[in-house]
């Protein structure tokens, strides 16, 4: 058994303890399933990864509203979906995340630019790919 499939393991047994300690909108249970996301996402099993963060994420907000945690899942599940060349839920969820940072953080701050450049990447490859559609018809 590899090392990520030992820390699902034990990332597994975390969670369903704490489901039968706290119930489902609890911190620590969206730190285990942002846990299960990550490690799925080092696999390379990205549907996983992220059905895990989209938990996480729904916990956060349910907690804490709109705050950097659940900016930081934005984050998180923009890159996955990045990487799975899901481009426009990712530009979605990187869109969120420059929302929250900006308002949180300041429009400055190192995150926040970060996101923002990501952003404008992908917004700037859809567009090219729109116009490559456009002008092949």
């Amino acid at each position: 058994m590899g090392q990520y499939d030992k820390a699902i393991d034990h990332h597994e047994q975390s969670l369903k303890i704490r489901l039968q300690i706290h119930g489902l909108y609890h911190t620590s249970v969206a730190h285990s399933y942002h846990s299960l996301g990550s490690c799925y996402k080092k696999r390379y099993q990205y549907n996983k990864a992220i059905e895990y963060n989209h938990k996480a994420l729904e916990i956060k907000n349910q907690i804490f509203g709109k705050n950097k945690s659940t900016a930081d899942s934005n984050w998180n599940l923009g890159l996955i979906f990045e990487k799975t060349g899901e481009i426009k839920s990712a530009c979605k969820h990187y869109e969120e995340a420059w929302r929250l940072y900006s308002t949180l953080l300041g429009e400055f701050n190192r995150e926040t630019l970060h996101v923002k450049l990501r952003l404008k990447k992908l917004t700037d490859k859809l567009s090219t790919e729109q116009r490559n559609i456009h002008q092949d018809s």
